[in-house]
Parts: structure tokens; sequence; C-alpha cells
């Protein structure tokens, strides 16, 4: 029971963090989109990513950081959905505001906690569920969906929940054995030959030393944020790491005016306040639960 207790801590602590990178992350990656063409950024920022996980890997586990032959096909699926969620949340946040991105993502940990209730009979909880609702509610009320305000770039953002929880429901499948490398390195590597074919076989090099001081630097930030989401995954139910994403939204509104100008109207900024209410909730309550070491009567 206190080992359980334990990883559960472990995997809030992390989530947080790899949320936070992922913001980090995003904006940079938004911010040179204003200049560059997105292939080269996703192309670069891969390169940069595969090379980190080269470097660090004798550190891991080697070799064996990066498959494991009894998993091999459930990684290469999980890379291929981390792979279209790269660059379709990339080309969303290159064009709408990232507040926009961020509330339309909030509804993965509503879609994740339901597959994961769904695929590994979870038990979600009336706290945890109440919670995500909360955030689902937040994201909503900041957003205000209308059919008028509806392009492209935002159906890119809606495809992006799918291909993230369909991601870290696998992760959470094939859990801590198959080398948490892998979960950076098969996306980055599906990138890589992607774009290379796209281009024909021409490498794109012709940048300033600053884009790929900043390629370098996004390729490390978003590759430590999808190993570190994705072995949360693998200590927790995903109804306890799922709803910290919602801590996004402080980020997003932080990056969205300080970086972009995007000023959050009077329905952003009460949103934000639900989400975050939402998020302080949970915590408090898994605090609670992790103080009663002995019995749990009812699972939150």
């Amino acid at each position: 029971m206190h080992e359980n207790h334990s990883q559960t801590k472990k995997a809030v602590a992390l989530s947080v963090f790899a949320f936070s990178l992922f913001s980090i992350s995003d904006a940079m990656r938004k911010y040179v989109a204003i200049e560059y063409e997105i292939v080269d950024i996703l192309f670069w920022q891969a390169v940069w990513g595969i090379l980190i996980i080269f470097l660090i890997s004798p550190f891991v586990g080697g070799k064996n950081a990066f498959f494991n032959v009894k998993t091999i096909k459930w990684q290469l699926l999980h890379g291929f959905f981390m792979m279209m969620n790269t660059t379709l949340s990339l080309i969303a946040i290159s064009h709408i505001p990232i507040v926009d991105a961020y509330t339309i993502f909030f509804l993965i940990p509503f879609v994740v906690s339901l597959m994961g209730a769904l695929f590994f009979k979870e038990v979600i909880g009336k706290f945890r569920l109440f919670s995500i609702l909360c955030g689902f509610i937040g994201a909503f009320t900041a957003f205000r969906p209308g059919f008028e305000s509806i392009s492209p770039s935002y159906l890119y953002a809606i495809t992006c929940v799918f291909t993230f929880s369909s991601a870290s429901i696998i992760a959470r499948y094939i859990g801590r054995d198959s080398g948490v490398l892998s979960y950076a390195f098969w996306p980055f590597l599906y990138l890589v030959v992607a774009i290379t074919i796209y281009k024909g076989g021409v490498i794109p090099l012709d940048f300033p030393s600053d884009f790929f001081a900043l390629a370098f630097v996004m390729g490390a930030f978003y590759g430590a944020a999808v190993i570190i989401i994705s072995y949360a995954y693998t200590l927790a139910p995903v109804a306890v790491v799922a709803p910290y994403q919602y801590t996004q939204i402080i980020f997003a509104l932080g990056f969205g005016y300080f970086l972009f100008g995007n000023i959050p109207d009077f329905f952003k900024i009460v949103g934000a306040s639900i989400i975050v209410g939402a998020g302080i909730m949970l915590y408090a309550r898994e605090r609670i639960n992790e103080k009663r070491n002995s019995k749990i009567i009812e699972p939150l």
C-alpha cells in the first residue's frame, strides 16, 4: 500500500514537470515558427533529440533503453502516435493562440481517463471524475467553441487529443520494461525519416546558428517531456496523472501574453481559474488519500 502511494506521488511530480517542459517547448516552437518552416523545425528538433538520446543512453541502460523485442510493435505504434501529435500540435500552435490550443488539449485528461477505465478497468472514482469534469468545464468556458471560429488549425488541435491519449494508453500498457528512451526515440526517428523522404533526401542546412541552438533546446525539452510523461503513466492510473495537464493553462496564459501579446478575455480567466481549482482539489485529495496508509474503503 505504501509503495503504491509512493509511486502515485512520484507520478504526480513527474507529470507536472513533464507538462511544464511541454509548455516551454511549445512556446519556443510557436516563436520559431514565425520565421521558419514547420517541417524544418520538426526535422532539426528531432535530429537534436535523437543525438541527445544517444548521448545519455549509456547512463540509462545502453541499447536496452531503446527497445524491448517483446513490445517492439507497441513501441512503434506509440512512436507513430507521438510523431503525429508532435507534428499536428506544432501546426496548431503556430496558427492559433497557444491558450486556445491548450484549452482543446485539455480534453486529453477526460479522454485518456475514459480509455484507462475501458482498457484497464481502472476505477476513476468520484473525486477524480469530478476533478476531470471541472477541468473540462473550465476548458469549455475558456474556449467557448463555436462553429464560426473553427478552422483547420483548431481541427489539428482536436486530433492531437486522440493521438496523445492513444500514445498515453499504450505507454501505460507496455510499462517500464520497454526502455524509457524508446518513448522519445521512435517519434523523433519517424520524423527524421519522413521529412527526409518528403524533401527528396535534401537535408536543410541553410540556417543561422541561433536556429540550431533553439532547435537543440526544443529537442531536449520535448524529448524529455515525452519520456517523463510516458514513464509517469506507468507508475499510476491514468486518471491520477492526466488531470495535472491542466497546470499548462498557467504557462499558456503567461507565454501567450508576454511572448505573443495574446490578452486573455474574461471567460479565459474564469475558465483557467476553474481548471487550476480542479487541479488543486485533486492534489489535496490525493494528499489525504496518501495519509490513509492502511485502509482505503473506496478508491478515488
